[in-house]
């Protein structure tokens, strides 16, 4: 009798270890799924702003006109010029 006491005291010792694993293993697999559904929504977000910006760049090489396309390569070289002395 006192055997069988024993052992259910190791299993029980072992259910509880069990029980504890569990626990923790629900809590990270909650905090996982947190992570996992902002990251998914940031995707979606910088997929948005690739397409948007696809299209324009698609726009702008459709463009034929060769006085607009100069007029954008200058403004985007201003840009960029205005961009250098302002962080210098």
């Amino acid at each position: 009798m006192h055997d069988q006491e024993q052992h259910l005291e190791a299993i029980e010792g072992s259910v509880v270890r069990l029980e504890e694993h569990a626990r923790a293993i629900h809590t990270e697999l909650g905090e996982q799924d947190v992570l996992i559904n902002d990251l998914d929504k940031d995707v979606d977000d910088a997929q948005s702003n690739l397409d948007r910006a696809m299209g324009l760049i698609q726009t702008l090489l459709d463009t034929k006109d060769n006085c607009t396309l100069c007029s954008i390569l200058i403004l985007v070289i201003i840009l960029v010029v205005l961009a250098i002395v302002a962080f210098t």
